[in-house]
């Protein structure tokens, strides 16, 4: 990329916006809590210790399962992925030394909750989370959040991320990082005829199709 380039997206930082990048991990899981709000505290507590009680939970750091009962959960699961993303995600989770496959389970062995992602210089950040359907009043998602932060702190990790942020209500405690969106198009008579005929092409409220109409974003030319 060349001097001109570089100006040009130096000229647009200004439409930076702050997200949520990741929760900053102390040395124990009680000063971790400490830096969330008193709600978060009190569901990351309780929700897993109702399981516990009432299903006998338990976290499973490591898990080991085939590929048919992996799909079969996704399945059942809240919200179920297509069976070739489904495989893509079980085939990374075994892809290298140092991902994660966690997952909480009740004492009978049946699957609650499984979460994937990766592991990188004292930084975990989870890909997907898939729970169990027909059990909201167990809110598996804050369930499996306990026994997360609580195993990775043990492992003197000191930044949990998630890929495309989380709604959980932690993310109020994260560390915010600017975000800058890029759109690349080829300079080519088919991408001057995308942008021109951008707003018939995608539904209203899409927002490469929103992007390629705006006539404020800056275009670098290379």
């Amino acid at each position: 990329m060349g001097p001109s380039s570089r100006a040009q997206i130096d000229s647009a930082l200004p439409n930076r916006q702050a997200v949520p990048r990741s929760l900053p991990l102390a040395d124990t899981t009680d000063e971790t809590l400490a830096t969330l709000g008193r709600h978060t505290r009190r569901n990351l507590r309780y929700y897993r210790r109702r399981l516990e009680m009432e299903m006998g939970a338990e976290f499973v750091p490591e898990v080991a399962m085939q590929r048919d009962e992996f799909l079969a959960i996704n399945r059942a699961s809240t919200n179920p992925v297509p069976n070739a993303v489904a495989s893509w995600r079980y085939d990374a989770v075994h892809s290298a030394p140092g991902m994660l496959f966690a997952g909480v389970r009740t004492k009978n062995g049946r699957w609650l909750s499984l979460i994937g992602g990766r592991r990188h210089m004292r930084l975990t950040e989870i890909d997907w989370q898939v729970n169990l359907a027909g059990l909201p009043r167990y809110s598996l998602s804050t369930v499996m959040r306990s026994y997360l932060l609580e195993h990775e702190i043990a492992l003197g990790t000191r930044q949990l991320a998630f890929t495309g942020g989380t709604p959980h209500s932690m993310r109020h405690s994260f560390v915010s990082v600017d975000a800058l969106d890029v759109i690349a198009l080829r300079r080519s008579v088919s991408a001057r005829v995308l942008r021109r005929f951008a707003r018939w092409i995608f539904p209203e409220k899409n927002f490469l199709g929103q992007a390629l109409q705006d006539q404020r974003l800056p275009w670098v030319q290379e």
